[in-house]
């Protein structure tokens, strides 16, 4: 982490906290807005990430697994776009896989 960052949720301005339903995270140089989205805007996937738009966007209504392996899959894609998708995809479950190893406790705050 760079001096001086804080990897808390921020709009471009520095604003911490949440505007709407979009929270902003410091990932790979650069603000991204992160959005829970409905289901319907994504039918076929659990997130996606958009690097026109520097948006990540995780489908609403996942187990509380899902939502860690998808934010992790799609904050692999904004931090290291080079990463082929089998090689994010491993990476993301690992990485929840240890988290979850390491506490317990947020897989007991499905909602």
């Amino acid at each position: 982490m760079g001096e001086g960052r804080t990897r808390t949720y921020r709009d471009e301005q520095g604003r911490a906290g949440r505007r709407g339903r979009a929270r902003f995270v410091w990932l790979g140089g650069a603000w991204w807005e992160v959005r829970v989205v409905p289901r319907g805007r994504l039918p076929k996937d659990y997130g996606q990430c958009l690097p026109d738009r520097r948006r990540l966007e995780v489908r609403q209504g996942l187990t509380t697994r899902l939502r860690l392996d998808t934010a992790l899959h799609e904050g692999l894609h904004a931090c290291r776009p080079e990463l082929a998708e089998e090689a994010v995809e491993v990476t993301a479950s690992e990485l929840a896989e240890l988290v979850l190893l390491l506490f317990p406790e947020i897989e007991g705050t499905d909602r």
